[in-house]
């Protein structure tokens, strides 16, 4: 593990969450209440519907949380830091479970560019 030196920013990472189980469950219950109210075709119609319908707009619903396992406290999508673990946002993951690896390129990529000798500016010539 590559470690931080003091005064170091601790990686977090804006973790994309959605709703779509959830969806799913309210398209399900949905459904079933308007195949008992609709009955016949119609309602096979909306029993089968309902719960595609339902998933995919709970998909649609998006919000960020801050990747620290320990923490887990909503974000904006803009944000630079995370109000509650106080660590900077240093980019986003699709998976919780990339967490530790996405924290582990940062702090190698924050220790690469130390040792890196400092470039030379070129002078431009008008």
């Amino acid at each position: 593990m590559t470690p931080l030196e003091p005064g170091d920013p601790r990686p977090v990472f804006l973790l994309r969450r959605t709703s779509g189980g959830m969806g799913l469950f309210l398209g399900v219950m949905i459904g079933l209440l308007g195949a008992v109210i609709a009955g016949g075709e119609a309602g096979i119609v909306v029993a089968v519907a309902s719960p595609i319908v339902g998933w995919l707009l709970g998909r649609a619903l998006v919000r960020h949380v801050c990747s620290e396992p320990t923490c887990r406290a909503p974000l904006f999508a803009d944000a630079e830091a995370c109000s509650r673990c106080k660590g900077s946002v240093a980019g986003s993951i699709s998976g919780a479970s990339e967490h530790f690896s996405a924290a582990a390129d940062f702090r190698r990529e924050l220790a690469a560019a130390r040792r890196a000798p400092p470039r030379k500016m070129r002078r431009r010539v008008t």
